[in-house]
């Protein structure tokens, strides 16, 4: 069982003052889901110090709103992030051809993310990508690049009416490879904690016992269908739908999640997990590629 569920919007964004991060945090008691704070932090770094146990920095503006503090002692929490934790089992590595693992991925986004935490500017990613003739083929880089139907995971292609973008996607403002690339290099940085878990790709029992288990949410799943979250109607509209359904706002983060549709996205990942991963389903029901090397978006059905 958790205790706390943190949402995340992520950010493809190269420089850290583009990266439009916000961090929310909800609880449930009695199945009464209370969002407690919505902040936006400093940026992707200060998302992984704070996955590391460091309180987190917030972007200056928002200095003194509340935010997700440290764990108690004995506490659990999901982190529930916004970007593709892994890519179609169809990818070529450029290493390991078919035949790669999800820690091959993640080193490959190491790599093309170079320097760790803060990675190249969008165009000398993708001028990586560009050089590397495997890589260059999957990837859609500009309009009419040749690239074949990018295709999507499995978890991607169950969505109800929906489909989130494809990770081989790398252009328009819906895109999410760079964002996916960047977010599955954290990923690979942090596993080896004691105190954390990559649910679905690490085993049952860490799942079970780690005092964080970071999973994927597509926050769409948990809005309005046809909402428009960019514009303030629409995002009054959808706290009205949670008040409705029994969802509650500390006043500031009331306040915060109206504030831009990036916060009402955190918002909406927090909420989700929280009425999703306060059990997280078992591996067993997972096809062993979704397991192993693709993910799973918590809360599509699993076939």
């Amino acid at each position: 069982m958790f205790d706390r569920f943190v949402g995340v919007d992520w950010s493809g964004a190269a420089r850290p003052s583009g990266q439009q991060i916000y961090v929310a945090e909800a609880t449930l008691q009695s199945g009464r889901v209370t969002v407690a704070s919505v902040v936006r932090a400093r940026d992707r770094a200060a998302v992984e110090a704070f996955l590391r146990g460091a309180p987190l920095e917030q972007a200056p503006a928002w200095r003194g709103w509340p935010s997700p503090g440290a764990l108690a002692r004995g506490a659990r929490r999901v982190v529930a992030f916004d970007f593709a934790f892994g890519f179609p089992v169809a990818f070529r590595h450029p290493d390991q051809g078919r035949e790669w693992s999800w820690d091959d991925l993640g080193s490959l986004a190491n790599r093309l993310s170079p320097g760790g935490i803060e990675e190249r500017p969008h165009e000398s990613l993708r001028r990586a990508i560009a050089a590397d003739p495997v890589l260059a083929g999957q990837f859609r880089l500009h309009g009419g690049n040749g690239v074949p139907a990018t295709p999507h995971r499995m978890t991607d292609r169950r969505q109800d009416g929906l489909r989130p973008e494809s990770v081989f996607h790398l252009i328009g403002p819906s895109q999410v490879g760079i964002g996916s690339i960047a977010g599955i290099a954290m990923l690979h940085r942090l596993r080896g904690r004691d105190d954390l878990a990559v649910w679905p790709f690490d085993g049952g029992d860490r799942v079970e016992t780690a005092r964080q288990v970071l999973v994927e949410v597509w926050p769409r799943m948990w809005l309005e269908r046809g909402l428009r979250k960019n514009e303030l109607p629409g995002r009054v509209r959808q706290l009205e739908r949670w008040a409705q359904q029994g969802v509650n706002f500390r006043t500031r983060a009331e306040q915060a999640a109206l504030s831009s549709g990036d916060a009402l996205d955190a918002a909406a990942a927090a909420i989700g997990a929280a009425r999703t991963c306060h059990m997280l389903p078992s591996h067993a029901p997972l096809p062993r590629d979704a397991r192993q090397r693709e993910g799973w978006i918590v809360g599509v059905q699993v076939p």
